[in-house]
């Protein structure tokens, strides 16, 4: 709580002193960091908990953000793209992850295991790095937007500790309620 309150003092300090968090930016890093949370949990129970797990982790999600970048800067018709179908993507994605059965796939080839686990863990930091991309890219506060993405960010390393009570799995849940959030504050 007391990184929640100096992060939001400093959201405050940067926005103004009358600055509200941007909420479509908050709830886009508050489930970022839980999708971030999942994923780490999610491979560890496929490969073991081991640096290497980390490694392929991070690796997954920055590959996943470079190619949403990619993606909006090479291709005009991502511009073009109805948000709705975006969002919707990102949905199924998250889906995906919720009917995997990780733990059945701790026996498989090394290969199954990655393309399985490492794919639909990362294929919703994918859409959610097209969203956030678009969205960054028609916002007229950058600053605004960055600080309130951080200070989601740190709500959402507080929200993770209801995965020790209700499982992992949960989490996927909370991250879609936070993604249709932030659908719905985009909007505005």
């Amino acid at each position: 709580m007391m990184m929640l309150v100096i992060s939001w003092l400093a959201v405050r300090w940067i926005a103004g002193s009358s600055a509200i968090p941007d909420w479509h930016f908050f709830f886009l890093g508050a489930a970022f960091l839980l999708l971030e949370t999942h994923n780490v949990t999610a491979t560890a129970l496929a490969f073991g908990s081991t640096w290497y797990v980390n490694s392929v982790v991070f690796a997954s999600i920055l590959a996943m953000s470079l190619l949403s970048n990619f993606l909006m800067a090479k291709f005009r018709m991502m511009e073009k793209l109805p948000v709705v179908l975006i969002y919707g993507g990102l949905l199924a994605a998250l889906a995906l992850n919720w009917f995997l059965p990780v733990g059945l796939l701790a026996g498989t080839s090394f290969p199954m295991r990655f393309l399985t686990v490492g794919g639909t863990s990362a294929l919703p930091v994918l859409f959610a790095g097209i969203i956030f991309a678009r969205s960054f890219k028609t916002t007229t506060n950058p600053a605004h937007a960055l600080s309130s993405n951080i200070l989601g960010s740190v709500a959402g390393g507080a929200i993770e500790y209801v995965s020790l009570i209700t499982g992992l799995k949960f989490l996927i849940l909370i991250m879609v309620v936070l993604y249709g959030a932030s659908a719905v504050w985009a909007r505005r």
